[in-house]
């Protein structure tokens, strides 16, 4: 039910913050800083296949993610997403509006009673919150996206008739659409 879907998000949130540890080290937001901190460092990772991307308990094991910069239970963040080729989200949303830059691989994405899109490398995306979506890695090499969220980020898993479904539920559906 709703309490099983939300406690999932809890996971699946905790989980993402657990991965900012993988990350590389951030600096501290811009302006005052108090006497004696350290002056903020630029973060520069030298090549998005270098990301530690590490898996989430509750996405399927086809999908990985390592964060980048902000807490994603709690604030605007920035991720890194790893999908194996024919790896498939299922149809989902987010309370944040998703903006991606896919990086690598090629995805079919598509905002749900639109049509399918073709994604190739350099394509950006933005889906806007609340609007059901699912995507796959329709590449065989793997797809790597650059994802920002400008609010905390929760995934609501859907079924076929637009109710929320569990996490559990979406991995078995993930599954039989690879």
């Amino acid at each position: 039910g709703h309490d099983e879907e939300m406690t999932m998000n809890r996971k699946l949130l905790a989980a993402a913050t657990a991965l900012m540890v993988f990350g590389p080290a951030m600096s501290a937001c811009a302006g005052e800083r108090p006497a004696g901190s350290p002056k903020p460092e630029m973060t520069v990772l030298e090549h998005y296949s270098k990301a530690p991307f590490a898996a989430v308990p509750s996405l399927p094991e086809c999908t990985r993610m390592t964060g980048m910069r902000g807490n994603p239970a709690e604030e605007p963040s920035t991720l890194m997403v790893q999908m194996d080729g024919g790896c498939a989200a299922t149809t989902h949303w987010h309370t944040a509006n998703e903006e991606m830059l896919l990086l690598q691989g090629a995805i079919k994405a598509q905002i749900v009673g639109q049509p399918e899109v073709d994604v190739r490398a350099g394509a950006y995306i933005l889906l806007p919150a609340r609007s059901h979506h699912r995507f796959r890695c329709a590449s065989e090499e793997a797809c790597i996206l650059f994802l920002v969220a400008d609010r905390p980020f929760d995934v609501h898993n859907v079924g076929e008739h637009g109710k929320e479904i569990s996490a559990e539920e979406a991995i078995r559906a993930a599954g039989r659409a690879r």
